[in-house]
């Protein structure tokens, strides 16, 4: 399942990370990883699994969030 983070993946994610949750890393050409977010082309991505083991994923696009990327 692929959510759209709307602006929002680092509070999202550390809300996440209160919470428990442990997200996935793969290594990915061209990509960095840091505090549990890939970085690619502009795009912000994590993957996690919920508690059946199903992975989920959420992706911010790139000008998603304008304002922030442009401090």
């Amino acid at each position: 399942m692929v959510f759209d983070a709307a602006g929002e993946i680092e509070a999202i994610v550390a809300a996440l990370v209160q919470k428990g949750v442990a997200f996935e890393r793969y290594e990915m050409e061209g990509a960095t990883y840091r505090d549990g977010i890939h970085y690619s082309d502009g795009m912000k991505m994590v993957w996690f699994k919920d508690p059946d083991g199903n992975i989920l994923h959420i992706n911010e696009m790139p000008g998603t969030n304008a304002e922030a990327e442009a401090r």
